[in-house]
């Protein structure tokens, strides 16, 4: 599945477009039972706890396109919130779209999609 957070994708066709669909996750963000300096510094549980909220988040964005027919998603837009002192919640859109690979050659081809339409069985040049 293809994620982008760009309207279109180089070197693909937009076939077919499905509409929105979202990756939602409400989970419980670390203990900071610990006082916080008032230097900035990088907090690796806290770090982690975002990576991770981002990528369940983006998981379910593409199993909801997946499940609808789509083999990509555009336009993919991440934000979070506060839901109390302990959760937090995390959700991703974007819009599922279908896309075929430019072939090689053809106006609009980038290296990438003329390897994936050559794997497709697209003539390459």
């Amino acid at each position: 599945m293809i994620v982008v957070t760009t309207n279109e994708l180089p070197g693909y066709r937009i076939e077919a477009v499905f509409g929105r669909v979202s990756g939602v996750l409400v989970h419980s963000r670390p203990s900071a039972n610990v006082i916080l300096p008032s230097v900035s510094i990088e907090m690796p549980t806290f770090t982690s706890f975002v990576i991770t909220g981002q990528q369940v988040a983006t998981e379910r964005l593409a199993a909801e396109a997946t499940r609808v027919g789509a083999n990509a998603v555009i336009a993919a837009r991440y934000s979070s919130q506060q839901l109390s002192e302990y959760l937090v919640e995390v959700v991703s859109v974007g819009t599922a779209v279908v896309v075929s690979p430019i072939p090689a050659g053809d106006p609009g081809a980038t290296t990438q999609s003329g390897q994936q339409a050559a794997l497709q069985g697209a003539p390459a040049l």
